[in-house]
């Protein structure tokens, strides 16, 4: 091993345990403010529900993917007013969602540097509760995320005032245990961690503690008005030739790991240009502009694409 090698598996190993540091730090600030402990019993899933709020502070892609629970959460309880808590990127999208009654933003953008953001949002969350929530106080409230949870999450619910607040427990994985530890405090019922392995399936199974039912329907949905569809037509009319095959590529993501590289979505596009006359579109953000022109370079005929990043 070359001494370079042996300076970055050193600086990874103090970059894990001042990592471990902050959580163990922050776990502690909740077990000496938040001592009580909770004892989850089972939902009282047929006493009269008439105000919920649902959590979700995901960014756009894992939010498009709790519309399942959207639907099963309205159908399960159509006369009981539903609220959601969501990011302010994905906002203008929950807005259309026709199955909620209430739908109110937190901005999580952290104010302090690492290690004191966990702190920072959970402050911000505490006192964003206390104004928005606990005017009318929720009979419940769902966290239906399995991953890892924002600091601001359950803070939202524990200060909301809900006597029920459900979500996942904080040791479905043993990241969850570290970055999470002592969020299941905050809890009163915890969603039973079971076999699911896809995120539709684990939003919808977090509801099924509540109704005791079955989903029925897991398709996703999205929603948009007259103008997106009009600006879309007008985008691409131009240019599109109607009796071809019309594919679109989202190569960005949030989080660089969740990116496929480019060069996947070129060997695909090759593949399916030898059995497939198709004009592809590729859609993304002022931050997949780079990805959006290096994906257009590849293309079998770079006339036949549309980058819209």
């Amino acid at each position: 091993m070359s001494i370079s090698d042996a300076i970055r598996i050193d600086v990874r190993r103090r970059a894990a345990a001042l990592l471990a540091a902050r959580h163990q730090l922050f776990a502690g600030y909740l077990a000496l403010r938040y001592s009580k402990h909770v004892t989850f019993d089972a939902p009282i899933i047929n006493r009269e529900i008439k105000h919920i709020v649902v959590i979700r502070l995901d960014s756009l892609g894992d939010f498009i993917l709790s519309t399942p629970l959207w639907r099963e959460l309205r159908s399960a309880l159509p006369n009981t007013e539903i609220t959601a808590v969501v990011s302010a990127s994905t906002l203008n999208i929950a807005q259309r969602i026709p199955f909620f009654d209430n739908v109110v933003p937190f901005e999580s953008e952290m104010l302090l540097p690492t290690p004191f953001d966990q702190i920072s949002a959970w402050n911000r969350a505490r006192a964003f509760s206390e104004s928005q929530l606990r005017p009318r106080i929720p009979d419940i409230v769902l966290l239906p995320r399995w991953d890892i949870s924002n600091a601001a999450e359950p803070a939202i619910a524990f200060h909301s005032g809900a006597r029920i607040r459900v979500g996942y427990s904080e040791h479905v994985t043993r990241l969850k245990s570290i970055k999470n530890r002592n969020y299941d405090r905050l809890l009163t019922h915890l969603v039973p961690e079971g076999l699911q392995f896809h995120d539709v399936l684990r939003n919808l199974d977090a509801l099924r503690v509540l109704t005791q039912r079955p989903a029925i329907n897991t398709n996703l949905q999205a929603w948009h008005g007259d103008k997106e569809r009009s600006v879309a037509m007008s985008t691409i009319s131009q240019w599109r030739s109607p009796s071809r095959p019309l594919l679109a590529i989202g190569p960005g993501a949030a989080l660089g790991r969740r990116r496929w590289p480019v060069e996947r979505y070129s060997e695909v596009v090759k593949s399916l240009s030898k059995s497939v006359d198709a004009q592809f579109i590729i859609v993304g953000g002022p931050h997949d502009t780079q990805l959006g022109e290096m994906l257009t370079r590849n293309m079998v005929k770079p006339e036949d694409t549309l980058d819209l990043t």
